[in-house]
């Protein structure tokens, strides 16, 4: 493969429409993606002018933009919104990033998008010949190096932000990325590393990131480029998938939790219900039943919860503390009338957090309730306020938390490698994705006689939105 031809291939797995114009206006290059943005098949547009598809009431607008654009810096990028023509007549509205055309003679490139498309949209960008350029419309890693790897001709400053490594570290030596590679990923890395030196492109899904303990998933492409059969260059792309990755772990987990969890207590149910038919059926039968029967009606419960946070993530509402605490010790109490719960409160109990963390204040008074050893346990609640952060400390009599539970909570669980090694029930994966939600972190710690849970949460204020970052 040329390097032209690695540019087309390329592009064409972008989501995004590419297109490279002219100085005079007219279009050069248009990729795969075109077809899905605005109908038309890439070679319809190659040689046309773009004036002709623009909408007559936004000509002046883009007419002005190729006039007027970004000429001074090649790295400078304009955002503008017009209407482009369909091959049916009707007009798709478009958001288009362009940069380029210092001079005269040089290509404007446009990178662009439906403005109604509901999918996760990035800007792609271009690679080798107009890297520089693209790099500055897109929040994904791109890079160029030699054959070898051994040297970097570029890398985007997105590098720091998905990796946690400085451009200044991977310019000096492209090897050091494997360093941010999770140590169970990096066998994948380097035998796709070395297919890219046979002339074989790859595609790569890996955690990277031990600054957020890899919980950065990306997806890796990287195409060698060939001059006279031997791999010059390797040109590649990292765009970062956690959220992906984090919709396809929730599918899993309901998938295990439905499988076994509540299949198998649905199964004794079963089994004790066929005892009583019988001559001689136990007693004590009726009180199994319901016991397993309430237990399965609580997970089914919490498995909605979990279910309508991920598929429909809560909007912002902000909520007071002291609001949050009651309402959490008020469920406690109700669903374990014998339990006692302590509460200590420092700081200003009108701050407000984001919602989602009274279902974690939640879960956890009642998890160290339901698995304490005690006919009347207790459990101590404080709430403390450092700065813009507000902790919640939960201090039980319960035995230790379990190994896969643990990992639960800390985010470490391993779905792909372990999957039926699951939790048995929901509420920690509920406390898990109200903490991603929000931006929060928990820490566990064993003591003599039980578990000390510490949570974390970010203040807010009434205009902020819910993050995405992980634990």
């Amino acid at each position: 493969m040329d390097s032209g031809e690695a540019v087309v291939s390329f592009f064409d797995d972008f989501e995004d429409q590419v297109t490279f114009v002219d100085a005079a206006g007219n279009y050069t290059y248009a990729n795969e993606a075109t077809t899905r943005v605005i109908g038309f098949d890439p070679e319809e547009l190659v040689g046309q002018d773009l004036l002709a598809y623009v909408h007559p009431e936004d000509t002046r607008h883009v007419e002005k933009m190729l006039c007027d654009g970004p000429r001074r810096n090649h790295a400078d990028a304009t955002l503008i919104e017009y209407r482009h023509r369909r091959p049916d007549g009707t007009w798709e509205w478009v958001e288009t990033r362009v940069a380029g055309a210092p001079t005269a003679g040089d290509e404007f490139v446009l990178v662009s998008r439906r403005m109604d498309d509901s999918t996760s949209i990035s800007c792609e960008t271009e690679i080798l010949e107009d890297l520089r350029t693209l790099a500055s419309v897109t929040e994904e890693v791109l890079y160029l190096v030699s054959g070898d790897w051994e040297e970097t001709y570029f890398v985007n400053d997105s590098v720091e932000e998905i990796f946690g490594v400085t451009q200044d570290a991977i310019y000096e030596h492209p090897l050091e990325v494997i360093a941010a590679v999770r140590p169970e990923d990096v066998v994948a890395v380097t035998d796709n590393m070395e297919r890219n030196s046979k002339g074989e492109t790859t595609t790569t899904e890996v955690r990277v990131n031990p600054q957020n303990g890899y919980q950065t998933w990306i997806e890796s492409k990287t195409i060698p480029v060939m001059d006279n059969g031997e791999v010059v260059m390797n040109a590649g792309f990292v765009r970062n998938i956690t959220e992906r990755k984090e919709r396809e772990m929730h599918l899993v987990v309901m998938d295990n939790l439905l499988r076994h969890t509540l299949r198998n207590k649905l199964n004794v149910v079963l089994g004790l219900a066929e005892t009583l038919k019988g001559e001689h059926s136990d007693n004590n039968s009726p009180a199994v039943i319901k016991s397993v029967s309430n237990e399965l009606l609580e997970a089914a419960d919490k498995h909605r919860q979990v279910i309508k946070l991920l598929i429909d993530p809560p909007a912002e509402t902000p909520t007071r503390v002291d609001t949050i605490v009651e309402q959490a010790i008020e469920y406690a109490h109700d669903q374990y009338p014998n339990g006692e719960i302590s509460l200590t409160q420092t700081g200003e109990s009108t701050t407000k957090l984001s919602s989602v963390a009274f279902p974690v204040v939640k879960e956890l008074l009642e998890n160290g309730l339901k698995h304490s050893k005690s006919e009347a346990p207790s459990i101590s609640l404080s709430v403390s306020e450092f700065g813009d952060t507000i902790e919640f400390q939960i201090v039980d009599e319960a035995p230790p938390f379990p190994t896969n539970e643990k990992a639960i909570l800390e985010g470490l669980h391993d779905i792909e490698s372990d999957p039926l090694r699951h939790s048995t029930g929901s509420g920690l994966w509920l406390v898990y994705w109200c903490l991603s939600f929000a931006d929060g972190t928990v820490s566990l710690e064993r003591q003599d006689n039980g578990n000390r849970v510490t949570v974390r949460f970010p203040s807010v204020e009434v205009e902020t939105t819910l993050g995405s970052a992980g634990l």
